[in-house]
């Protein structure tokens, strides 16, 4: 039953490098080992070569192969140098601190580390009011003898922010499944905090340590052994060594803390493997310096010194006194301007004072968010007020929620009234009135919420000795602004000094422009508009006839408002894509046509209610508009309706509606644009009377629009418009079509309804840029091919193509000979059971050439899955990754969205299916199910839709197909049990939401996030995240774009308790905005810009504002 094997192995010089000759068993296969360098062979194989053996054929005992060795698969660490990161952090005695808890993670490891029992640490919180933390180490059951543990107890209470810490006996029976055949236990330690109050800095050090070793799972242990890395500190000379389990492939964090000296640097060596206990081949890249790397600083503010404007005002107390009002608003921002919640200031006539009695004259409100710290103390604007001349008496009215009288009304604002009482006099005072533009380039982070922003001390110093000021201007994500303040004169003239962030709150890049000196020189008040050219952005777009293009939206608003503004009507239109905005679009379209036929845009221009003009000029104007424009099919009016909006904080009153329905052109073409955005300020007469009495409603037919005209001075250039309704400062945009290098003109009131006292400085002229590179188009097809010979499916076959539309070439480097690889259905990886040469390949694609890729896959390596199948394909190592659908969908195309009825209908949805199943609520009228996957049954609910409920054992996918039997049909796939979710993260902060229960804490998660940090919103204030809840929105920071995937449980009926004002939510299996009344303001947040979304995603977050405490279903 055996026979013996002889194999032998030459060079290409025909040499013998290895030779083998022992008997070996007659059935099965044999493998056998040996170490090559890279080169050419010539593998022999002879069996019964001695010929013991009587066979009928002896021809056949041998055979002969050639093969190439490209990499030797010998062991290797090494340090990934581009993850090397320092961060200084701040590490306090209680238990939610981050620091705190690394800092007691990586001591169990530095002094458990050579322990090869020990697989992992975590640190957590309990729920003891005493602020306690558990530190749990998963080990080997053999190896938790309670006084292995004594040495990591005393290294422990000698932190200065521990008082003791106990070993609990080990829980044999706490983890399952058994790991590599050898039981696991969890052995924890309670820390008991120091109740000090004491804060230290320190020197976070992390690195990553890579692990090569192809031989590893055939001839090493199971089971990966500690790895040292050593963190040497040359500055100080102090070190610290911890330790970590490597797997093979994998990329493992090391982290390191070393506390903050003097100096504001450290610099230093990590060493992987540092007590050289492992042999490897490559020594040399054990080893990689770290430092702490200021940032460059990019943000600054500056001045615009040719738009300072001067003016001598008069005040008086008479009521109409413009400059008296504005000089009330300067006083009150310089007293509570520095508050971060303090937004603005408003003064007008006493005759509406929200309700409350009194018999004041004039009414000062100041606006601030209502969360956060609210703005509570307004003591030093009601002194400020008190000592003025004009002013008899002052008193503070109770802080209500309000809508603003002057802003748009879209969020309720907190409204401290004081109720100014004016003394009458015949005395009048003459100032100067310095009104400064302030602009700020900021590169930073986002802010958390909707904040106003970083509070700017703008200090004006003057030659009269008595009325020096400090103003305050709010710039958060950059901009500009004006600040003003009133100055008295100085006989000998009047010289003044502006300081911008004068105690130099703010880093910048340039302090040298923050500070400027000038004479104050007698100017003819009057209105006057400025463009400020030197603060121009242009960048080129590409634009397309595709709902996926970012701009056309913006192009589409662009062209409306151009032609309401040419026939003067109100400049309010939105722009809504039919399959996005159809949930809200029942308040515009009468319900007849919604079912008519599909439009690919709709644009409604809704009739403010106290505007009573007719309609037909707009829609006749819009149509004209549209039908010429160049990425329009066909534009006409739709059959709108109107209704009014019953709300207790008014967002906008609807009259008739002026709807038309767009369909664009079937064409990939694109346009190139020029986005330019220029600031613009909209000075108004410093004498002028009157403007404060009114009774303003937003935006108040009293205010009229001035055009900003941009005109390209080439053939194809169009002429462009955007809008100003309002005085201060603007920063108007549009797009232009222009060619590289041609001249754009902008000008601000081009039709002259201003009366300007200066009409030279109303334009300027910008430089169009050069279009943006194309980006690579990588796109996919799948099909199940039949045998040629028995007519059955044999295979799936996947093509890939990879389009380079660049002027240059792209070339991609992959680790592997793996460079295309795709996933059926999420349960079947094409690569999971194949090996690949080890070998650094790379692909180059010339300019206009397109590179093609093919892959199959048996049907009988594929699990049972009824069809349709989802493929998603990808390249490995790169960002390029594609969709599509195998099997019979009828006209539904997948994966873009083909939009219904009344309902949106994306490519696939995702319903998350927790134990109890889940509502099938997504069928619209008139459809039915027409085919389902088998993995539960549906359950009658009577009068409500039907439940889906999976069976006790199902866990996986199930799907269901609809049809309304006229041949359009769509399908949605179940995810049932614990499953993997993926969040897209951008660099910076991201606002997300987990629509399941991950499995690991909080802690792990962001240890797998470089800078990771995570934030929620609880009872009106940012708590750090310790734990997940499903539904409740998050602030996670990371240091560098990446996805985070996670394995998760769903949750059964999630559901939140809302409470009054802000709350941070996310959705779970919908894409609706909440339809409950109560829910006021719903803002989403992407790419650094807050926004008004039409539908929600799963994985994001969102705010939400909610006029009362209400419980709302996620699901």
């Amino acid at each position: 039953d055996e026979a013996p094997l002889s194999l032998v192995i030459t060079d290409a010089s025909g040499n013998v490098v290895w030779s083998y000759e022992e008997p070996v068993p007659l059935a099965g296969q044999h493998v056998l080992h040996t170490n090559l360098g890279v080169g050419e062979y010539v593998l022999t194989a002879m069996v019964d070569p001695h010929n013991v053996i009587n066979e009928l054929h002896e021809e056949n005992n041998t055979a002969e192969s050639t093969f190439s060795v490209v990499y030797q698969p010998d062991r290797d660490l090494y340090v990934v140098p581009e993850s090397t990161s320092v961060t200084r952090v701040e590490a306090v005695a209680v238990a939610n601190n981050r620091a705190v808890s690394e800092i007691l993670e990586m001591t169990a490891r530095s002094v458990l580390g050579p322990n090869s029992g020990v697989d992992d640490v975590q640190v957590s919180a309990t729920s003891g009011s005493d602020g306690s933390l558990v530190i749990e180490l998963t080990a080997w059951a053999r190896d938790t003898a309670t006084e292995e543990y004594e040495g990591l107890v005393e290294a422990l209470e000698a932190l200065w922010f521990v008082d003791a810490a106990v070993v609990r006996a080990p829980d044999v029976e706490a983890l399952t499944p058994v790991r590599f055949f050898e039981p696991m236990a969890l052995v924890s330690i309670d820390v008991t905090l120091s109740q000090v109050d004491l804060a230290m800095d320190y020197w976070r050090v992390e690195a990553a340590v890579g692990h090569d070793w192809l031989m590893f799972l055939l001839i090493a242990d199971y089971w990966p052994s500690p790895i040292s890395v050593r963190f040497a500190n040359s500055a100080t000379g102090a070190e610290e060594t911890i330790f970590v389990r490597p797997w093979v492939g994998d990329q493992t964090p090391a982290v390191a803390f070393f506390p903050v000296a003097e100096s504001t640097t450290i610099e230093g060596v990590m060493t992987v493997d540092a007590r050289e206990a492992v042999e490897e081949y490559d020594e040399d890249n054990n080893q990689a310096r770290f430092a702490y790397e200021v940032e460059p600083v990019r943000d600054d503010l500056s001045f615009a010194a040719n738009r300072i404007r001067s003016h001598q005002v008069t005040i008086t107390s008479a009521i109409e006194n413009e400059a008296m009002h504005a000089h009330l608003d300067a006083l009150t921002v310089s007293a509570v301007g520095a508050h971060e919640a303090f937004q603005f200031v408003d003064v007008y006539p006493a005759n509406d004072a929200h309700g409350a009695s009194t018999t004041a004259t004039l009414m000062v409100d100041i606006h601030s968010q209502n969360f956060g710290t609210p703005l509570s103390d307004v003591s030093a604007a009601i002194r400020a007020i008190s000592e003025q001349w004009y002013v008899s008496a002052v008193e503070q009215l109770p802080s209500i929620l309000a809508v603003s009288r002057v802003s748009p009304p879209i969020f309720e604002l907190q409204v401290t009234s004081l109720a100014v009482t004016l003394n009458p006099s015949e005395r009048a005072e003459t100032l100067w009135r310095v009104a400064v533009p302030v602009f700020y380039d900021y590169y930073g982070p986002i802010p958390f919420a909707p904040t106003p922003g970083t509070p700017i001390a703008v200090a004006f110093q003057s030659t009269a000795a008595t009325t020096d000021a400090v103003s305050y201007v709010r710039l958060p994500y950059g901009g500009e602004d004006i600040s003003t303040a009133f100055l008295a004169d100085d006989p000998n003239g009047l010289t003044v000094t502006v300081t911008l962030d004068p105690e130099n709150v703010i880093a910048e890049a340039d302090e040298t422009n923050n500070a400027i000196t000038f004479s104050v020189e007698s100017e003819t008040p009057g209105e006057d508009l400025s463009v400020v050219c030197d603060k121009a952005h242009v960048q080129a777009v590409d634009i397309t006839a595709s709902l996926d293009n970012p701009f056309l939206q913006q192009l589409v608003r662009q062209m409306g408002l151009q032609v309401l503004g040419e026939l003067g009507e109100p400049l309010h239109l939105m722009v809504f894509p039919w399959h996005d905005g159809i949930a809200a679009l029942d308040q515009f379209l009468h319900p007849s046509i919604v079912h008519e036929r599909e439009f690919d845009l709709v644009v409604v221009v809704p009739e403010i209610s106290y505007i009573a003009r007719e309609a037909s000029p707009v829609a006749e104007g819009l149509v004209a508009a549209y039908n010429a424009a160049w990425y329009a099919a066909s534009a006409v009016q739709l059959d709108g309706y109107g209704r009014w909006d019953d709300l207790s904080t008014v967002i906008m009153p609807y009259g008739n509606p002026v709807t038309i329905g767009l369909t664009l052109v079937d064409s990939d073409a694109a346009v190139v644009y020029q986005e330019v955005h220029v600031p613009v300020l909209w000075e108004e007469d410093p004498n002028a009377t009157g403007l404060f009495g009114l009774d303003l409603i937003w935006p108040g037919p009293e205010l009229q629009d001035v055009a900003v005209e941009f005109t390209a001075d080439t053939a194809n250039g169009e002429i462009a418009r955007d809008y100003l309704s309002w005085y201060g400062h603007h920063r108007a945009m549009a797009l232009v079509r222009a060619e590289t290098g041609a001249t754009i003109r902008v000008t601000a009131d081009p039709d002259g309804k201003v009366e300007e006292v200066d009409e030279a400085n109303n334009g300027c002229e910008v430089i169009a840029v050069e279009p943006p590179e194309p980006q690579a188009v990588f796109e996919v097809s799948a099909r199940i091919v039949e045998d040629a010979n028995t007519g059955t499916a044999s295979y799936l076959l996947v093509n890939g193509s990879l389009t380079n539309p660049g002027s240059a070439s792209l070339t991609l480097g992959f680790a592997s000979g793996l460079q295309m690889d795709f996933v059926v259905n999420e349960r079947h990886r094409w690569s999971a059971d194949k090996a690949f040469t080890l070998a650094l390949t790379e692909v180059t694609i010339s300019p206009g050439e397109t590179y093609q890729w093919t892959q199959r896959a048996a049907l009988s390596d594929l699990p049972e899955m009824p069809l349709p199948w989802h493929v998603r394909a990808e390249l490995v190592g790169t960002d390029f990754a594609a969709d599509t659908v195998v099997g019979d969908l009828g006209p539904f195309p997948l994966p873009g969205p083909r939009p219904f009825g009344p309902e949106t209908l994306d490519d696939i949805i995702d319903l998350i299916v927790g134990p109890r199943g889940v509502l099938l609520n997504f069928l619209p009228a008139g459809f039915s199910i027409m085919n389902r996957g088998d993995g539960g049954t549906i359950v009658d609910e009577g009068d409500g839709p039907p439940r889906y409920e999976p069976e006790d054992t199902f866990g996986g996918e199930d799907f269901f197909l609809f049809s309304d039997g006229n041949g359009t049909t769509g399908m949605r796939r179940l995810r049932v049990g614990p499953q993997t979710f993926s969040l897209e993260l951008a660099k910076g902060w991201n606002l997300i939401s987990f629509p399941t229960q991950p499995f690991e804490p909080v802690d792990a998660l962001l240890a797998r996030i470089p800078d990771g940090a995570a934030w929620a919103w609880r009872s009106g204030e940012y708590a750090a995240a310790h734990e997940i809840r499903v539904g409740e929105g998050v602030w996670l920071h990371t240091g560098e774009p990446l996805t985070l995937e996670y394995l998760g449980e769903p949750a059964d009926a999630p559901a939140v308790e809302l409470v009054q004002g802000w709350n941070l939510l996310g959705p779970v299996n919908t894409d609706r905005l909440p339809a409950d009344p109560r829910i006021s303001v719903v803002q989403s947040y992407e790419n650094g810009n807050f926004d008004l979304p039409t539908e929600l995603k799963q994985g994001k977050g969102y705010w939400v504002f909610a006029t009362e405490a209400l419980r709302l279903e996620l699901n």
